[in-house]
């Protein structure tokens, strides 16, 4: 059956993960441009003085969630 897909063109495994990855990447990067100017026709960053809504703290709950997805990241790179 993985004959007959690689013959009509069709990619499996490691093809399909890596064009994937590139499409999310290449999204993201487009994403990170239009941000930028968003941030920069706001004048973001003008001022010395940072002014926040709400402070935010990092807790155990953040660690863990912080660690296991770094974990899920290195078990999916490698066994895939």
């Amino acid at each position: 059956m993985l004959d007959a897909q690689k013959l009509r063109g069709i990619k499996t495994g490691k093809d399909k993960l890596l064009r994937a990855i590139r499409a999310m990447l290449i999204t993201e990067l487009r994403r990170v441009d239009i941000t930028a100017i968003a941030l920069e026709t706001r004048a973001f960053g003008l001022y010395k003085d940072k002014t926040f809504l709400e402070t935010t703290k990092i807790n155990l709950r953040g660690i863990f969630l912080l660690v296991f997805t770094i974990l899920l990241i290195v078990v999916g790179v490698f066994v895939f």
